[in-house]
C-alpha cells in the first residue's frame, strides 16, 4: 500500500492536465498513488490519463457527472495511502512537494500539512505567492476570517478526513473551508510549509 493518494478530481480539464499529471509523476517522494477520478469529462481528459503508461496511476471514471463534492469524497473511499494529498486538474506541484509534507506530517504528527503556493493572474499572466500562517495555533485562529490553506496543496492523515465523514455535501460552495473546519473541531493538528 502507499504510503500517499494523490487525489485528483478531472472535469474538461484537457488543457493543463497534462502538466498535472507530470508534475506528480516527477517527485522526489516516490511511495504514492495518483487517483484520478474523471467526472464524466466531455473534452480529451480521458485519453490523455489513458496516455500515461505508469502503474502508480489509477483511474475511476464517473459513470454520470456527480460535481466536484462527491467527486472528491468518492476518491477518499477509494484511497489507498494513510495520507491524501489534493491537486486539480490545472496545479502543478513543486517536485519536493510530497517529500517535505510528509517529512513534516510523520515527524511532527501533524494531521493537516499546507503549503504556500504560488498562482497565475489569468487577466494579465503575472504571478502571484500565497502565504498562510505557519503554525497551529496562527492556522485556527485565521479559521475565523478565512481558509488558512491553498486547498489543492494540503497534505491530510486519510482516517481524519474519514472520522469527519469527508468533505460536507450539503455545501455547494466552499465545501474546502467546511471540511477544515470540521478538522478543526474534531482537534486536528495543522501546519503550513513557506
Amino acid at each position: 500500500m502507499p504510503l500517499v493518494t494523490v487525489l485528483m478530481p478531472v472535469c474538461n480539464g484537457e488543457k493543463y492536465l497534462s502538466q498535472a499529471i507530470d508534475s506528480v509523476l516527477n517527485q522526489t517522494f516516490t511511495d504514492y498513488e495518483l487517483l484520478i477520478v474523471d467526472d464524466c469529462s466531455s473534452d480529451h481528459s480521458t485519453n490523455i490519463i489513458k496516455t500515461y503508461m505508469d502503474k502508480r496511476i489509477k483511474l475511476i471514471i464517473n459513470k454520470r457527472n456527480i460535481g466536484q463534492t462527491k467527486t472528491l469524497n468518492k476518491g477518499i473511499d477509494l484511497a489507498m495511502g494513510r495520507y491524501i494529498a489534493r491537486i486539480d486538474q490545472d496545479d502543478m506541484y513543486h517536485k519536493d512537494k510530497l517529500l517535505k509534507q510528509i517529512n513534516m506530517a510523520t515527524k511532527n504528527n501533524y494531521d493537516v500539512v499546507g503549503t504556500w503556493s504560488y498562482g497565475i493572474n489569468k487577466i494579465n499572466n503575472k504571478i502571484y505567492k500565497t502565504e498562510h500562517p505557519i503554525d497551529n495555533n496562527d492556522i485556527k485562529k485565521s479559521m475565523i476570517i478565512s481558509l488558512p490553506f491553498t486547498h489543492s496543496a494540503i497534505l491530510i492523515k486519510t482516517n481524519r478526513l474519514k472520522e469527519v465523514n469527508k468533505y460536507p455535501e450539503d455545501i455547494k460552495m466552499v465545501m474546502d473551508y467546511g471540511l477544515i473546519v470540521n478538522l478543526a473541531i474534531k482537534g486536528c493538528s495543522f501546519a503550513n510549509i513557506p
